[in-house]
């Protein structure tokens, strides 16, 4: 018996990724707007974090809604269903 995972809270754990990308950015242009070296590159490497954040939970939720898009089985056939 396989178990399959659940689609909500895959869809819940990529959004949750998308909010803290955008908190990570906000967080991030409060260093950048620093006069110090050090702070305006620690402000950076957050930027690009978050950006990181941002992009890996779009892929996801992209993924996720591809994934649900297309029927489940059930078919004996073994041809591919899809359009």
């Amino acid at each position: 018996m396989t178990r399959k995972p659940s689609l909500g809270w895959c869809h819940v754990l990529a959004t949750m990724s998308i909010g803290c990308g955008f908190l990570v950015m906000g967080v991030s242009l409060l260093y950048l707007m620093s006069n110090a070296p050090g702070d305006v590159f620690a402000g950076a490497a957050g930027f690009v974090a978050g950006s990181v954040l941002i992009g890996a939970g779009t892929i996801a939720l992209a993924v996720l809604s591809a994934a649900s898009a297309w029927p489940t089985g059930g078919s004996d056939s073994g041809k591919d269903e899809r359009p």
